[in-house]
């Protein structure tokens, strides 16, 4: 079964460690993760953020400018 969310990240702020979003909610990050897949509280060593945009709907996202993001 796949779900489909009606919700895209339309700006990131790393300073706030936050994700604007399309329905006009600012969500914090849930996890971010370096480059050796660990979880880092680090904006400036993150690769990747979480965001959890529903029950058990999440965003993952590409913080390298590649490919921004992927509905989990």
């Amino acid at each position: 079964m796949r779900i489909v969310i009606d919700v895209d990240v339309v700006l990131v702020n790393m300073d706030d460690k936050t994700a604007y979003c399309s329905d006009g909610v600012t969500r914090s990050f849930l996890e971010m993760y370096d480059a050796d897949a660990q979880p880092t509280d680090d904006p400036d060593l993150a690769i990747a953020a979480v965001v959890k945009v529903g029950d058990d709907q999440f965003i993952l996202l590409n913080l390298t400018g590649e490919e921004p993001a992927k509905l989990h």
